[in-house]
């Protein structure tokens, strides 16, 4: 595969990661009733699953597992904790759930800027030995 091609399939899965993140993330913000916590529409649900894969499918993209790549795993028990976690205040529950919605956003927004980083970076280091 070539270099570019990959760069751009890496870009295209970080920005369908953050697309599935605001999704998730505007779900839990509009909602006010305890019960959306328990009973997800098929969309939601299908988008979860979706965010699940892409983040394992970056991983053959990606070289390193760098720091931020974490906090994914921070989000995704923040969103599914409040389905086994009966016994809290409702108000914990939604608190927990959209603080975790905006961990499964940081990551790929992160990764969007280290990644926009490296490559003007490349850039520039192609632009400089080109003067020579």
């Amino acid at each position: 595969m070539t270099y570019k091609l990959k760069n751009a399939i890496y870009f295209l899965l970080l920005i369908l990661l953050i697309i599935g993140a605001v999704y998730v993330m505007v779900y839990y913000l509009i909602s006010t009733d305890p019960e959306r916590l328990s009973n997800f529409p098929s969309l939601f649900l299908s988008i979860v699953v979706a965010y699940i894969f892409i983040q394992l499918i970056k991983r053959f993209f990606q070289g390193d597992m760098v720091w931020y790549n974490y906090l994914y795993y921070i989000g995704l028990v923040g969103i599914v904790a409040p389905l086994f976690s009966s016994f809290l205040n409702e108000n914990v529950l939604f608190m927990l759930a959209r603080v975790g919605s905006v961990f499964l956003l940081l990551s790929p927004a992160i990764e969007l800027v280290v990644f926009y980083k490296n490559k003007n970076r490349e850039k520039n280091k192609n632009s400089a030995s080109s003067d020579f």
